[in-house]
């Protein structure tokens, strides 16, 4: 082969080299492209997966930061954002390929998330240590009131310095209930406190109604014994308790506590306890409520006329406060807005206003005037006075038999017959009382001497038993000697005698006209006795009538 043939060669192997080499570079070129193609789709790829992230994460922090906020509406702000760094230039470098603000802020809402969720975990905490804490704290009515609330709030906080407060919040308004039913379950407690201080108070008036009783054994002082008989005739404990707020040298009150240790005890316990359930209740407003009834009190009296027509109001104003201190408060200022000096003491003073309420008569026992009321079961009707529903109350034996009606100043059940007359009539020295009650019997006796002494009913009972039976002797011979011996018995032995000799339905008529004549008589007593409203009768009568009453 010439030579110009061989470099032909040469130069076509070396030209197919060439374009060989010229395709790995484009084949190494493409492939480099992709590369970098592929690498930018993956930052870009990455870049948003972060931002997605970042703002899902500023997402959920804004959820759980607006749960609380619903949840714990009473949360302060700190506890929710206050104290986050602050999110910004968050996409700034991100051009340049610099993550790092990104990066940052990132993790600023993760610790910012995990913080809210821990303050989240707590208030969670103490809405379970509240609601394990209620009933521990409530009070007096069972029902939390805002000033224990407050003051366990502030005991939780000396306990846990810096922590929040608002699950405790959160609970107690849960189950925290109406102001009106509050007030209801107050009220309620307080009508409990104030039956059982009657209740006491009437106790102490029963001691005081019985025949042991003497206020002269407490004390020496007339003085006093005639202001002690004056207090216990009240009927309200209420007006007894403003007498003794009121009297200024507490000695009415050391007397009462002389005679009646334990029930002035309890009274006062009671009386307490209606304070401490309305201090309960108002809570932090007490002082502020007590202030608006004294200024409306003052605003009151600015016009009146005369002392009475102030004590009216003070009586009307201070029933609405339950605190001795305020009472005396009130009383204080209403002398300084008067401007009359003492308003307790002395002609037109508060004790003659208080003493005009009592019932208390002095020329009458005290017992006397304690159970006076009972007749007030008695008035009259318009087919029946009031000495009729008397006697026939306490001439009801199926009902009164075991009533306890002491039989002082009674006709005795049976009465004592002369020794001849018992022996001509065949029969012992004592005669039962026909169908005896307290009612026939009443203003008979003497003293504890009850034998042999007829009531108005038994004297007016035998003289009409005893003409019947003359009567009825006289019919059978008016001229024999049965007439002469019809006036021989004593009185008392007659009705046995009309039975033995003319049997049971003869005696029954004879009884029932009697028993008209007994009745009355005994009725008449009874008014003469009522009309005099004193006398040793007329307390035996309002012995029986209370020993009877319901």
């Amino acid at each position: 082969m010439a030579l110009a043939g061989i470099l032909q060669l040469i130069q076509q192997q070396q030209a197919l080299e060439e374009r060989k080499e010229e395709r790995n570079q484009d084949l190494a070129l493409q492939l480099l492209s992709q590369d970098i193609a592929q690498e930018s789709r993956l930052k870009e790829v990455e870049l948003q997966g972060t931002i997605s992230e970042y703002y899902d994460l500023k997402k959920e922090r804004e959820e759980v930061a607006a749960t609380l906020r619903t949840e714990y509406p009473r949360l302060d702000k700190k506890f929710i954002s206050n104290n986050f760094a602050p999110i910004a230039n968050t996409f700034e470098g991100v051009a340049e390929d610099d993550m790092s603000n990104l990066q940052n802020n990132i993790d600023q809402l993760i610790t910012d998330i995990t913080n809210l969720k821990e303050v989240d975990r707590q208030l969670a905490e103490q809405k379970s240590y509240y609601k394990g804490q209620e009933q521990a704290i409530a009070g007096l009515t069972t029902l939390v009131d805002p000033g224990e609330f407050e003051t366990f709030v502030e005991e939780y906080e000396e306990k846990f310095p810096g922590r929040p407060t608002a699950g405790l919040y959160a609970a107690y308004d849960a189950g925290t209930v109406t102001t009106y039913q509050r007030r209801q379950a107050a009220t309620d407690m307080q009508a409990v406190s104030k039956a059982s201080a009657q209740s006491n108070w009437e106790g102490m008036r029963t001691m005081a109604a019985s025949d042991e009783f003497e206020v002269s054994d407490y004390t020496e002082n007339e003085l006093l014994q005639a202001e002690i008989s004056k207090m216990i005739s009240h009927d309200n404990y209420q007006d007894v308790i403003n007498y003794m707020n009121a009297e200024p040298t507490g000695k009415v009150k050391d007397v009462f506590y002389k005679m009646f240790p334990s029930l002035m005890g309890a009274m006062e316990g009671h009386v307490q306890s209606v304070d401490d359930i309305e201090s309960e209740f108002l809570g932090r407003t007490k002082d502020t409520h007590v202030e608006n009834i004294i200024n409306d009190f003052l605003s009151s009296i600015a016009t009146v006329k005369s002392n009475k027509e102030a004590f009216i109001l003070y009586d009307e104003q201070q029933a609405l406060l339950t605190n001795k201190a305020d009472k005396e408060a009130m009383f204080d200022v209403m002398e300084k807005q008067l401007g009359k000096g003492d308003l307790y003491e002395g002609r037109g003073g508060y004790k003659e206003h208080l003493d005009k309420k009592s019932k208390f008569k002095p020329e009458q026992p005290l017992r006397v005037s304690l159970k006076e009321p009972v007749l007030e079961s008695y008035t009259a009707t318009d087919d029946q006075t009031t000495a009729e529903q008397v006697y026939e109350a306490l001439d009801d034996i199926s009902r009164y038999e075991d009533s306890g009606v002491s039989e002082e100043g009674l006709s005795g059940r049976e009465v004592m017959i002369g020794p001849i007359s018992a022996l001509m009539g065949g029969s012992s020295m004592f005669e039962e009382r026909e169908e005896w009650t307290p009612g026939k019997a009443m203003f008979g006796g003497l003293g504890s001497l009850d034998v042999g002494f007829d009531s108005p009913y038994y004297d007016a009972f035998y003289n009409e038993v005893g003409d019947q039976f003359s009567n009825l002797m006289s019919e059978e011979d008016p001229f024999g000697p049965d007439f002469l011996y019809s006036g021989l018995p004593e009185e008392h032995q007659i009705p046995r005698l009309i039975r033995e000799r003319y049997g049971d339905a003869v005696y029954e008529s004879v009884y029932k006209i009697a028993d008209e004549a007994g009745r009355n008589a005994q009725i008449k007593e009874i008014e003469a006795v009522l009309k005099k409203r004193s006398g040793e009768d007329y307390w035996d009568l309002i012995r029986a009538l209370d020993a009877i009453k319901e």
